[in-house]
């Protein structure tokens, strides 16, 4: 799977296209980018602002807590989201509380 992510960022990248991953959370960048680490992806970069993104050169990803359920591409930028790579986000129903009776 992330061989395919890692693959996916490096054609993008060919079409010079700044790519940002997008994760719901700090300790989800925090793992994605040990996962991508892992599988040959060495220049990851955190950006926090949009502003980041625009000052990053293009040979680099970008890791950003977005929140976003499915990424989008334009003629400059892709965002992939962490659901378009880890697949739908597993939600927990809240468990009931017994009532007093």
């Amino acid at each position: 799977m992330f061989e395919a992510v890692v693959a996916h960022v490096g054609a993008l990248q060919a079409q010079r296209k700044k790519v940002v991953i997008a994760l719901w959370s700090e300790g989800s960048r925090d793992r994605m980018a040990s996962m991508l680490r892992d599988h040959k992806l060495s220049n990851l970069t955190s950006v926090n602002t949009w502003r980041t993104v625009q000052a990053t050169p293009r040979n680099e990803a970008m890791l950003a807590v977005l929140g976003m359920e499915s990424g989008f591409a334009t003629d400059d930028v892709a965002v992939i989201s962490e659901q378009d790579i880890l697949g739908d986000r597993l939600v927990l129903a809240a468990k009931s509380q017994p009532q007093a009776r």
